[in-house]
């Protein structure tokens, strides 16, 4: 089949156009028209060639019988991958509009996500100001008390140094009668 392809594909074929009309290939040994196709060898052949011994016992069909074999399977070769263009062509498009989808929806979604941490970064700077605010107050309330006892602490200390200092005083004394 191959070598009758390639014959037909020359036959066929000139400068990327088909020929109007079909040469008459001849046969190299005989010099006779090849007007046959053996099957078993897969080339074309000459009557004479058919007689010989080298073909003798093998399956002979005419050229323009094979040719419209050959056509055939050509076609249904074609339309098999006519259909498969036109279905990896419909793929081609969705996994385009897939992917623009993707990206589409990925961009969305990031935006989301830088909204959605903004509110969070904000929330937490508020809260961060509440806790501080809270300490500060906690902190004033804390140190006033602090203060206050500091006071009272040295108001004591003041009372019981005065208290001490009389005492000394009353130890330095030589009357007895002032020390009781």
């Amino acid at each position: 089949m191959m070598m009758l392809e390639k014959s037909l594909t020359s036959m066929m074929t000139e400068t990327g156009t088909q020929r109007q009309e079909a040469p008459e290939l001849m046969c190299p040994q005989h010099e006779e028209k090849l007007k046959l196709f053996c099957e078993t060898d897969q080339q074309l052949v000459c009557l004479v060639c058919r007689d010989g011994i080298s073909h003798e016992g093998h399956k002979f069909r005419p050229v323009e019988e094979m040719a419209q074999s050959c056509k055939g399977v050509l076609r249904g070769a074609v339309a098999f991958l006519s259909k498969e263009n036109n279905s990896l062509d419909f793929k081609i498009i969705m996994q385009d509009c897939e992917i623009g989808k993707t990206k589409t929806e990925s961009r969305k979604l990031s935006v989301q996500i830088s909204a959605q941490f903004e509110q969070l970064h904000q929330l937490l700077r508020q809260k961060e100001q509440e806790v501080k605010t809270c300490l500060q107050q906690e902190e004033k309330r804390v140190l006033e008390s602090m203060q206050k006892n500091l006071s009272k602490i040295k108001e004591i200390y003041t009372k019981e140094r005065n208290k001490g200092g009389m005492l000394k005083s009353s130890l330095n004394s030589s009357q007895p009668i002032t020390f009781l």
